[in-house]
């Protein structure tokens, strides 16, 4: 993904001549972008799961059903890359939760 303000981490100065967003307005678009990515995240260590170590049930499942998954089911599949995007997911719900704190304690 390219941002026009850094390429290769080398941030353009010319490009913040304009009034940049305030500290608190930055954490918060970050956390917002954060909440995205932990979601896409589940989506992705859900699939993985259910088309491998979960597939013989995923197949038998009636088409309509529902199941409320959550991360420790995820946690517990012993499929490395299942485990590995659930914990990072885990990792970025931690970091929300720490600048919605910080967020709210500085008001």
């Amino acid at each position: 993904m390219k941002n026009d303000k850094m390429a290769n981490n080398v941030i353009k100065f010319d490009k913040y001549a304009k009034p940049a967003l305030n500290y608190r307005e930055i954490l918060k678009n970050f956390a917002d972008e954060l909440d995205k990515m932990s979601e896409s995240c589940f989506s992705v260590a859900l699939k993985l799961a259910l088309s491998k170590k979960w597939k013989e049930w995923d197949e038998s499942t009636p088409v309509g059903s529902t199941f409320d998954f959550d991360e420790g089911m995820l946690l517990d599949t012993g499929d490395e890359f299942v485990t590995d995007a659930t914990k990072l997911r885990l990792d970025m719900l931690g970091m929300i939760e720490r600048i919605k704190k910080h967020l709210y304690d500085k008001v």
